[in-house]
C-alpha cells in the first residue's frame, strides 16, 4: 500500500513539472472577445465610440487578477457571435445565453449576470389593457433567444415581432411599429432612463421569467474556462462587482425615489427662493413705497389742479356752446330714436309759431321739422353708416309764399351707438333771391356781349336775302336765279332761327323741375351759341360724344353749367391769343368728351387758354373771386352749386398759360 501511494506522487510530480503553470502557458497571448455591442447596460458602445457595461467591466477585472490581455470585436447579434467563435475567429464570446450555447458545441462559464423579462408599453397603451392583454390587436417586440413562443401564448399575445438585439426592441414600440415590449428589465429600463423617458412608459409585467448571461469558450479551451470561472468567484466575493452593479444597473425604486426627492429638493429650493426674494423685497418695500406715496401725491395734486383747470373749462364751453345753439340764427332740435323732443332753440320756436315747443313731444308732427323728416328718414336711418342728409325745400306758406329751407340732419351718439338725430334748420329764401338776382346780372351782362356778336351774325345772311330779294324782278325769268335763291334763302333763315333760339335758351329763367337730361343734347346746343362767338377767330372746337348719356336733372341748370364752362374756355383762350404774336398761325383747341363710367356719366371740357395757378385753383370756387378785369365772380360758384344739387362733382386741374381741365360727374339714369 505504501508503495502504491508513493509511486502516485511520484506520477504527481512528473506530471506537475512536465505541465507549466495556468496562468502562464494556457493564457500566455491577448484574447479575442465578442460581444454582442446592442445590449445596454451590459455591453455596448457608446455615443464617443468606447466598448462599455457591467460584463465589459468585470471581464476587464478578471484580466487584470489573471493578468492577461483582451482586444474585444463587438457584433451586431449572439449568432453572429457564436458563428464567431465556431470559426476559431475569437476565444471567448460574452454575453451569451445558455440556449444560445445548447445549438454550438461550446463550454459556457458561471453566471455572469441575470436578469428578469418584463412587458413595458407606453402609458397611452398600458391604460387601455389589462394584466392578461388578451387583445388580439396587440403587436409585441422581443429579442430572439429570451423569450420563447409558449411565454408569448401564455401572457396573449398573438402578433409580435423578432429582432436581434435589446435595443431593437425598445426602438420598434418608440417608432409605433408594436404596442408592447417584452425583454430584458435592466436592459429596457435603462434606455429608458437614458432617453429620459421614465414618465411615459408603464410596467405591465415585473416578472415573466428570468434570464442568465454567460461566456462561451471552444469545448477545449477548458483551462480558459476555469480562469474565467475562478475570476468570477472571486470578483463576486468582492465588493468590486457590487460596485460594478449598482455603476450600470438601474434600481426603478432608487430612481423613483431619487427623482421624488429631486422633487423635493427643487421645491425646497424654489420655496426658499422664494422667502429669499420676499425678504429682500419686504427689506426695500418701504423705501419703495414711501416714494411711490410721494410720487402719487405729487401726482394727485397735479391731477387735481388739471381737473379744476378741465372743469372751468368745460363750464366755458359749455356756456360757449349753450350760447351758439340759444342764439343761432338757424333753428335747432335734438330728438331720440323714437323721434321724441329732446332739445330746442328760440330759432326753432320762433320758425313754428303756430305752437309751443314742449320737450318728449313727437317732432314728426311739427311744422317744416315734421314735414322734412317725413319725407328724409324713418327709423332705419338711425342705424345706417353714414347719418348725414344736406339738402333744401321748397314750402308753400298760408300766404301761399314759397319758402326755401336749407337743412341737414346727422345722428347723435352715446357710447359708440346711434341714439337720435340733431336737426338744423334755416330760412334761406332771401339768400336764394339774391343769389338768384345776382346770377341774373351776370348772364344779362354775358347776355348782352353775345347779343351784340350774334347781331352781327344775323346781319350777313338777312343782307343776302335782301340783295336776293331786290333783284328778283330781273332775274326772276332765270331759272339758275331761282334754284340758287330757293336754296339759300331757306337755309339762312334756318340759320338765323336757330341763333335766336339759342339766344332765347341762354336768356330763359331756370326752372325748378328734375328731369331726364341727354348729355349729348344740351352740349351740342351750347356748343353752337359758342360757334357764334368764336367764328373767324383761331379757336377750334372738338367733341368726342359717345351715344345715350342720360342723367335726371335740372335741365335749365345743366344747360347753364355747360354755357359758362365753354364760355369761361373760349374768354381764356381769346385772352391767351390777345398775348401772342397775331401774325402767328396758331389755332388754340377747345376739347369737350363725354363717356359712361360704371354709374357715372363723365364730362371732360379742356382748354389751351391762359390756366390758373395753383392759388387760383384754391379760390376760382368761392364767390366774387375772380382774374377777370370786368368780371363778378359768381359764375364758377354757382356752377359748382348746380353741380352738386344735381347729385355731381366737379374738378379742376390747370396749368397756368398752358391749360385748364374741368371734369364734371353725373350718376346716370339708364342703369
Amino acid at each position: 500500500m505504501g508503495k502504491k501511494i508513493y509511486r502516485f506522487y511520484c506520477i504527481a510530480l512528473l506530471i506537475s513539472c512536465i505541465l507549466p503553470p495556468f496562468s502562464a502557458a494556457a493564457i500566455s497571448s491577448t484574447i479575442e472577445v465578442a460581444f454582442n455591442q446592442y445590449l445596454p447596460p451590459y455591453q455596448f458602445i457608446d455615443k464617443s465610440g468606447k466598448i462599455r457595461g457591467m460584463h465589459i467591466d468585470i471581464l476587464n477585472a478578471i484580466a487584470l487578477e489573471k493578468d492577461f490581455a483582451i482586444r474585444y470585436v463587438p457584433m451586431t447579434t449572439n449568432n453572429e457571435g457564436l458563428e464567431a467563435l465556431q470559426r476559431g475567429d475569437v476565444d471567448i464570446l460574452l454575453g451569451t445565453t445558455i440556449t444560445d450555447s445548447s445549438q454550438y458545441a461550446f463550454q459556457y462559464t458561471n453566471e455572469v449576470s441575470s436578469s428578469s423579462m418584463c412587458v413595458i408599453a407606453y402609458n397611452s397603451v398600458a391604460d387601455t389593457i389589462d394584466d392578461h392583454l388578451e387583445n388580439p390587436e396587440l403587436i409585441a417586440s422581443f429579442e430572439h433567444g429570451t423569450a420563447s413562443y409558449s411565454i408569448m401564448r401564455n401572457l396573449g399575445i398573438l402578433r409580435f415581432n423578432v429582432v436581434g438585439n435589446q435595443m431593437r426592441v425598445l426602438q420598434l414600440q418608440k417608432e409605433g411599429i408594436v404596442d408592447i415590449a417584452v425583454g430584458v428589465k435592466d436592459s429596457l429600463l435603462y434606455q429608458i432612463y437614458q432617453d429620459g423617458l421614465e414618465d411615459q412608459y408603464s410596467i405591465i409585467h415585473r416578472h415573466i421569467g428570468s434570464i442568465s448571461y454567460v461566456m462561451s469558450v471552444k469545448k477545449e479551451d477548458s483551462f480558459l474556462r476555469q480562469a474565467l470561472n475562478d475570476g468570477l468567484a472571486k470578483l463576486r466575493t468582492s465588493e468590486e462587482y457590487e460596485n460594478i452593479y449598482k455603476r450600470w444597473i438601474v434600481n426603478e425604486y432608487e430612481q423613483s425615489n431619487s427623482v421624488f426627492f429631486k422633487k423635493i429638493t427643487l421645491f425646497a429650493v424654489f420655496i426658499f427662493l422664494i422667502f429669499l426674494i420676499y425678504f429682500l423685497f419686504n427689506s426695500n418695500i418701504k423705501k419703495m413705497l414711501k416714494k411711490q406715496v410721494d410720487f402719487k401725491t405729487h401726482e394727485l395734486r397735479d391731477a387735481n389742479n388739471k381737473l379744476k383747470h378741465q372743469f372751468s373749462q368745460m363750464k366755458i364751453e359749455n356756456e360757449l356752446r349753450n350760447n351758439i345753439i340759444e342764439f343761432s340764427p338757424g333753428g335747432i332740435i335734438l330728438f331720440d330714436s323714437h323721434f321724441n323732443l329732446k332739445l330746442f332753440n328760440k330759432s326753432a320756436e320762433n320758425l313754428i309759431s303756430n305752437c309751443p315747443l314742449l320737450i318728449d313731444m313727437n317732432v314728426l308732427e311739427l311744422r317744416i321739422f315734421g314735414e322734412i323728416l317725413k319725407g328724409k328718414i324713418d327709423k332705419t336711418f338711425f342705424n345706417s353708416g353714414s347719418g348725414l342728409i344736406i339738402d333744401t325745400l321748397k314750402i308753400c306758406e298760408n300766404d301761399r309764399k314759397e319758402r326755401i329751407y336749407r337743412y341737414s340732419i346727422h345722428h347723435t351718439k352715446i357710447m359708440g351707438k346711434n341714439d337720435g338725430a340733431l336737426m338744423t334748420l334755416e330760412d334761406v329764401t332771401q339768400e336764394e333771391i339774391i343769389k338768384y338776382e345776382t346770377f341774373e346780372a351776370e348772364k344779362n351782362k354775358q347776355l348782352n356781349s353775345i347779343v351784340a356778336k350774334i347781331a352781327h351774325e344775323i346781319r350777313n345772311p338777312l343782307t343776302a336775302i335782301s340783295t336776293s330779294a331786290s333783284i328778283i324782278e330781273t332775274k326772276g325769268d332765270s331759272r339758275q336765279f331761282r334754284e340758287a335763291f330757293a336754296e339759300y334763302v331757306p337755309r339762312e333763315i334756318s340759320r338765323i332761327n336757330r341763333l335766336v333760339e339759342s339766344l332765347i335758351e341762354y336768356a330763359r329763367p331756370v326752372k325748378s323741375l328734375n328731369e331726364s337730361v341727354d348729355i349729348n343734347d344740351v352740349v351740342k346746343s351750347c356748343i353752337y351759341l359758342a360757334d357764334t362767338i368764336i367764328k373767324k377767330r383761331k379757336i377750334r372746337i372738338q367733341t368726342d360724344l359717345k351715344e345715350k348719356l342720360i342723367i335726371t336733372g335740372n335741365r335749365d341748370r345743366i344747360k347753364q353749367i355747360f354755357y359758362n364752362l365753354i364760355l369761361n374756355s373760349v374768354d381764356a383762350m381769346e385772352k391767351k391769343l390777345n398775348s401772342m404774336n397775331p401774325d402767328e398761325q396758331i389755332y388754340l383747341t377747345l376739347n369737350i368728351q363725354a363717356w359712361k363710367e360704371g354709374s357715372w356719366v363723365i364730362i371732360c371740357i379742356n382748354d389751351e387758354g391762359i390756366g390758373m395757378t395753383k392759388d387760383e385753383i384754391l379760390h376760382c370756387n368761392e364767390p366774387f373771386f375772380t382774374t377777370k378785369s370786368t368780371g363778378t365772380g359768381i359764375g364758377l360758384s354757382l356752377v359748382r352749386e348746380y353741380v352738386e344739387d344735381n347729385k355731381g362733382l366737379m374738378l379742376i386741374e390747370s396749368e397756368k398759360n398752358k391749360y385748364t381741365r374741368i371734369e364734371l360727374k353725373f350718376k346716370r339714369s339708364d342703369i
